[in-house]
């Protein structure tokens, strides 16, 4: 009887270490990222609004303060630049710039979920943190909240610890989902 209860207690002290660390190495990388100068990444972003889903390719760029992000697709939109901070919102496209005044801030889209992810990277409370394997790529995955209904499920390559894919979600419904590539820290 001891002999078959010792595999099986062997597999369970196994199986509770699953998560084995995961959220340990997404706190120590938002610690470090909360001291960074500055973010950058490239954000392949859709958001799925009522009527039809929208689908943007960002170049984000977030300092200490302000959050900037390029446009680079849809062509139609490509050089479309906005920068958002503490109370304030700049669009600009070429040589013409609009300020939006603190009033928009509310609803900007796009723009400013990547404002609100490089938020939560930096400072988000780590709610529960996890491990998965995505075919041969092994990843560490955590949802991080910045209020009682909103909050990110952000996944990070195991190798590097960057993210490597994100999900905002409200109450539950999936507002937004994008893929991250290039994300250096300075």
């Amino acid at each position: 009887m001891k002999r078959a209860l010792l595999p099986a207690l062997m597999m369970l002290l196994l199986l509770c270490g699953c998560g084995g660390g995961a959220e340990e190495r997404i706190e120590a990388q938002r610690d470090r990222w909360a001291e960074a100068e500055t973010l950058r990444f490239t954000a392949e972003l859709t958001e799925d609004l009522e009527t039809e889903v929208f689908q943007c390719v960002l170049c984000v760029e977030a300092g200490p303060e302000d959050t900037a992000f390029t446009v680079t697709a849809p062509a139609e939109l490509a050089g479309l630049r906005a920068v958002l901070g503490p109370g304030k919102a700049t669009v600009s496209y070429g040589d013409t710039a609009m300020s939006l005044g603190a009033g928009l801030l509310e609803r900007l889209g796009p723009a400013e979920a990547m404002a609100m992810l490089t938020e939560a990277l930096r400072h988000g409370h780590v709610v529960r943190a996890w491990q998965e394997q995505d075919g041969e790529t092994r990843l560490l995955a955590a949802e991080l909240y910045q209020s009682e209904t909103l909050g990110w499920t952000v996944w990070y390559a195991d190798e590097t610890g960057h993210p490597v894919f994100a999900s905002l979600r409200e109450e539950g419904r999936e507002l937004l989902r994008c893929t991250i590539t290039d994300f250096q820290e300075t």
